[in-house]
């Protein structure tokens, strides 16, 4: 793994990977060119592209509108080192034109008729949503909100998430800790929790804006909160 290689005191700030200590080491010792804030315009339908990887010789482009540090540009960057990686050594010029979009960068937008473009992209996305979000860190801090929320009975699963108004905010609550803590978007954490399997979503709803969007303004108590199916669920 990455993160062994490099050891977390030297690639994590607390617990926020450090994503650039990790391209100045691939810059020193393999000669990978890293432009971090380039206008590489958009593609050939019109849309934005974040990214792009060149393998001969190697080289990294993150796009300059995404904002510096901000969760899409780290995920970006990371999912672009995935490549570097995992595929260096692929002809990935015959799979596609290397300019990465919002289709490409994120769990629910590989949608590409092509199985190999599908299979690549979502290994990049597998790495990036490791070395952005590790597990045993990403465990640590779940159990840590799950403290802090007085939920001590994980028969249901270590999250329980229904349509409670009282289970949404506090899943809301560890995302909001998650996000802060790893510098990660709502929906990478949502889509790593969910592939660790730390989610027991028994929601009618899935969609995470749509958790953000209807949750009640004030804070769940632990006594309002059962975080868990109710006597008539």
């Amino acid at each position: 793994m990455v993160l062994d290689f490099f050891s977390h005191h030297r690639v994590l700030r607390t617990y926020e990977t450090n994503l650039i200590q990790i391209c100045n080491f691939l810059k020193r010792n393999h000669n990978v060119e890293f432009i971090l804030g380039q206008d590489l315009g958009v593609n050939a339908h019109g849309r934005e592209i974040l990214g792009k990887f060149d393998p001969y010789p190697p080289r990294i482009h993150i796009s300059l509108g995404m904002g510096y540090n901000s969760p899409r540009w780290r995920f970006t960057l990371a999912h672009e080192i995935g490549h570097l990686l995992l595929h260096r050594q692929i002809d990935i010029s015959n799979l596609f034109d290397r300019a990465e979009t919002g289709e490409t960068i994120g769990w629910n937008n590989v949608d590409s008729s092509e199985k190999n473009i599908r299979i690549i992209e979502w290994q990049a996305n597998s790495f990036a949503s490791s070395l952005i979000m590790p597990t045993e860190l990403l465990y640590y801090l779940v159990i840590l909100c799950l403290k802090e929320l007085g939920v001590n009975n994980y028969s249901h699963g270590i999250i329980y998430l229904d349509d409670q108004p009282c289970n949404k905010r506090s899943y809301y609550h560890i995302l909001s800790r998650l996000n802060k803590e790893f510098n990660a978007s709502f929906q990478s954490l949502s889509y790593r929790l969910a592939q660790l399997r730390l989610v027991n979503d028994r929601r009618g709803c899935t969609h995470i804006r749509d958790i953000i969007n209807n949750l009640p303004l004030v804070n769940a108590s632990k006594s309002e909160c059962s975080f868990g199916p109710t006597a008539n669920s």
